[in-house]
């Protein structure tokens, strides 16, 4: 069952755009806005989104989206 979602774009150098989807998720709401896997947790200079939402009996809820950061390969172990 999806929700409405309103999601304000918050990508450093643009005006904050907002756009109202409809999602089961707010990470599923910032895929569809995005294009892209957007994660709950992260640093302040990755944060994408903003996501409003409310369900049916509850206060209305307000998440923060952040790109995740891509791990660097791991480096294989020296021959010793």
């Amino acid at each position: 069952m999806g929700a409405s979602f309103r999601v304000i774009d918050l990508r450093a150098g643009r005006e904050p755009v907002e756009v109202e989807v409809d999602a089961s998720s707010p990470e599923e709401a910032g895929m569809k806005v995005f294009g892209e896997k957007l994660v709950r947790s992260g640093s302040r200079k990755h944060c994408w989104a903003k996501v409003y939402y409310q369900f049916a009996g509850q206060p209305p809820c307000m998440i923060r989206l952040y790109r995740p950061i891509k791990q660097a390969p791991s480096t294989p172990a020296s021959p010793q």
